[in-house]
């Protein structure tokens, strides 16, 4: 079975995620999950991936410890814009915070109110 890489750019207006087989994705990103499947259309490809990686969260560093802000956001092009939109909030804030997935890959980060 062919190996996929989901991938998110979160610092693109607006985000983009998508399927790639390259590591890391020609068009730039980041990989968030990689997984196997039979061939498909890349539509039904990024439909899993974007379930394997949801719900996103956004988090906040409180000096210490990284504490997950209580909303969800699912790992779609809307989903992220509005996680990107709250994070900045919080990054203004608090200072820093970050956009996780499911699985705890960072998706985008920022420190002192900038993006990185």
């Amino acid at each position: 079975m062919p190996l996929y890489h989901f991938f998110m750019d979160a610092a693109r207006t607006p985000p983009r995620l998508g399927v790639s087989r390259s590591n890391p994705p020609v068009t730039g990103g980041t990989v968030v999950d990689t997984f196997e499947h039979d061939d498909a259309p890349w539509d039904e490809l990024r439909k899993i991936a974007e379930a394997r990686s949801s719900p996103l969260h956004v988090e906040w560093r409180d000096g210490v410890r990284w504490q997950k802000q209580g909303e969800e956001f699912t790992a779609t092009p809307m989903g992220l814009e509005s996680a990107r939109f709250v994070a900045n909030a919080l990054a203004r804030a608090m200072g820093s915070s970050r956009i996780v997935t499911q699985r705890g890959k960072i998706v985008w980060e920022s420190v002192s109110g900038r993006a990185r």
